[in-house]
């Protein structure tokens, strides 16, 4: 069995927001509050302010062949946690919720996999010349001996990702709101989810302040699944001979 450590820090990754956006504040005035170019909606600025880091746990337990069995099992656990977008996972693209705070933007990677365990092995069917069953040549041995049966099942938990609300230029009165979410007020995990009902709704509400306008919300945690996969490959071993 063997154990490692595994981590990396990663400094001065790009991260993009619009410059031009006003802060938060009445949406009818919202163009007349841009700070540079009030006729231009949108001017995205790009900075190396971004941090990201990976820190994983590795263990793997191999038995070498004895008695016809041979497998390898290895887990990790690992957390990865970044400030902005990753640049290859699908659908990731949204920029920070507050320009003022890169900071706020700090929590679990959209390709965080907290959990993962793979377990591969190998078997020799007892059955053929030599083995525990069938010991004996001729037509069996050539049918039900040298078989093997090899296989991998993978277990991990699901990748993490943040719900938003809709319409946050015109609640919140500023176009810089990358991806604005909702406070978590509640549990949001159901006993018994649907494809159509995955998390409660009542858990999550639209963040205000003290006064009850909307403001920025916290992040929202992720959601779990698992992955389960069998394959099996069984090469016959047979002789074959001609004679003229």
């Amino acid at each position: 069995m063997t154990t490692a450590y595994v981590g990396s820090s990663s400094l001065y990754q790009p991260i993009a927001y619009n410059i031009n956006a006003p802060g938060i504040g009445p949406s009818d005035t919202e163009r007349e509050r841009r700070p540079y170019f009030p006729r231009l909606n949108g001017l995205t600025y790009r900075t190396p302010a971004a941090h990201s880091s990976y820190h994983g746990l590795e263990a793997t337990l191999t038995r070498r062949l004895a008695d016809g069995v041979t497998f390898t099992t290895a887990y990790t656990w690992s957390h990865a946690i970044s400030q902005t977008a990753e640049l290859f996972v699908s659908g990731d693209n949204g920029g920070p919720q507050d320009i003022s705070c890169f900071a706020c933007e700090r929590g679990s990677s959209s390709n965080d996999t907290r959990h993962r365990l793979v377990n591969s092995y190998m078997i020799n069917l007892p059955f053929g010349r030599g083995a525990r069953f069938l010991d004996r040549g001729g037509f069996l041995n050539a049918v039900f001996g040298g078989w093997q049966m090899t296989g991998i099942l993978s277990l991990q938990t699901g990748q993490y990702y943040d719900l938003t609300i809709a319409n946050a230029t015109a609640q919140l009165g500023t176009n810089g709101v990358g991806a604005w979410r909702p406070n978590v007020v509640g549990d949001h995990e159901l006993a018994n989810p649907t494809p159509n009902l995955w998390l409660n709704p009542d858990a999550f509400e639209i963040p205000r302040d003290g006064a009850g306008n909307p403001t920025f919300g916290n992040r929202t945690e992720g959601s779990k699944s698992h992955f389960l996969a069998f394959w099996n490959s069984i090469p016959p071993q047979m002789r074959l001979r001609t004679g003229f």
